[in-house]
Order: C-alpha cells, then structure tokens, then sequence
C-alpha cells in the first residue's frame, strides 16, 4: 500500500507525472491497478512516499557516485568473451551473492519480479552426468530419425562426441569443468533474459566469467531425473542456463565484429 506522509509531501506533483496510471487528482486516493513499480518513491524529493504493509526494502538515496562511463561500459561488453574453459571450483557465497543480487535488481514486464533461481553446486557432479547423458540420447535418437524437420545433425554429433569423451577420460564438454550453474525460471522468458545479461554484467566485473548454455535448458527438459533433482514442476522448462566459474584462459584482444546493422526511419 502507497502511504504519503503529509508533513513531507510539498504538492510538486512529480509522483503524478512519473505514475504510468495517470491518476491525476485521484493519484492518492485510486491506487487498485498499482502495480508497485516504485517510480513515485524513487521520483518524490522529500522522501514523503513509502510502500506501507509489504516487503520492500528501504530505498537509498542517490548520490550519482556509482555511475559508470560509457567508455568503460563499452570496453567492458568489447572484450568479454564466452567462456568455455574454467577452473576447477565452485564460486564463494560472496561472489554468488553479488551475482544473484544483480538478477534481483534488474526490471521486470509489469514489475512481475517473476524471477526465481536455482543454484547447483553441491550437487553438481551428478548434475553434470545427467545432463551429458541426456543430450547424448537426444542426439542418437535425432540421428536415427527420419523426420524431415529434425534439429540440425551437428549438434547430435557434439553431444555423442560429448558423451564418450566423458566416459572415457574424464572429459567435460558441456559444464567445462565450472563449479557453479545458476538457473532462472520465470513466468516470462523476457524477464528470465534480462535477469540474465544483468547477471552477466556482474559476472565480468567480478573478474568471473560464464556462458549462456542451451544445451543445458535442452538437457533439463528432455531428462525428468534432472528436473527431478532441481525441484521443476512437471513440464516446466527453464528459460536461462548460465554456467559460472573463473576463466583458465586469457584472451589477448577483443573478437572481430560484422559492422552495425541499423535502419533510420
């Protein structure tokens, strides 16, 4: 519930002009289709506006000390790379909990905050002998079938060669030896997606580095023992796969780009 303090509130109407709802006067008497974004508490210049009955966290003021560059930004998305060669371990619960935050924090369809997190570590080993096994019978059954729309044969043969190298040295083709998987499940795969990239944002910074992995959505839902172990409702699929870890490669420059690709209208 919005609760405006009226020893604070000075009348300037920038809670109004910044409501997606377009009150008016109504503004603090008509609040049913609030859907509790927060713009008015984070617009108000008193501070006379807080949300009353729920569990929201208290606001904090802001400085403007944290932004970042453009240059900086840039440089950042310019040379993070996907990663597929980690170290060996998991990440510290101060590392995963920056991680985690950033998903927290990051804007949601609605303001659903619709995001939910699986974090497999403990049981990780297992994890990623279930899911290797998954893929490699998709891949056979793929392989064999006659269906005229079937997924491209490339990617049976990755899963195949995945397999047998894990079964005969050891060898991890899909996780890429990292010690953390984090998995987002939401009511919207946008919000499961933007969650992610902000994740990511916290990831690189951090020194860390991951990957978006496909394979690994794919795995969950073709291995109901897998979706067993992460607790998922029976069809549900998750919309992200991030594996995490940090890099056992260096990279010495950026990767080449296609030139921008934009219409003007």
């Amino acid at each position: 519930m919005i609760y405006v303090d009226p020893l604070l509130c000075a009348g300037c109407g920038c809670c109004d002009k910044d409501c997606i709802l377009a009150l008016g006067d109504s503004f603090l008497a008509d609040r049913e289709d609030c859907i509790e974004c927060g713009h008015c508490v984070a617009v108000c210049p008193t501070g006379a506006i807080s949300f009353s009955g729920t569990d929201m966290e208290k606001p904090i003021p802001d400085d403007g000390a944290w932004r970042v560059t453009p240059h900086d930004l840039l440089q950042a998305y310019r040379y993070r790379r996907s990663i597929r060669n980690f170290q060996r371990g998991p990440l510290s619960d101060e590392e995963l909990a920056l991680i985690l935050e950033a998903g927290r924090l990051a804007p949601t369809g609605s303001n659903a905050q619709d995001v939910a997190y699986i974090v497999v570590r403990e049981q990780l080993e297992r994890f990623r002998e279930l899911a290797i096994m998954a893929l490699a019978r998709k891949g056979a059954a793929d392989l064999a079938s006659a269906a005229p729309k079937k997924p491209s044969p490339r990617y049976a043969r990755i899963w195949q060669r995945s397999a047998e190298l894990y079964r005969k040295e050891n060898r991890d083709l899909l996780l890429f030896d990292a010690g953390t998987v984090i998995i987002l499940t939401a009511g919207s795969s946008v919000n499961a997606a933007i969650a992610a990239a902000k994740m990511e944002t916290m990831i690189y910074s951090m020194g860390l580095g991951m990957l978006y992995s496909g394979f690994l959505c794919l795995a969950v839902k073709e291995e109901p023992e897998l979706s067993a172990l992460l607790g998922l409702p029976e069809h549900y699929t998750p919309a992200q796969c991030l594996i995490v870890g940090k890099p056992a490669v260096k990279y010495f420059r950026n990767a080449p780009r296609r030139p921008l690709r934009v219409t003007y209208l």
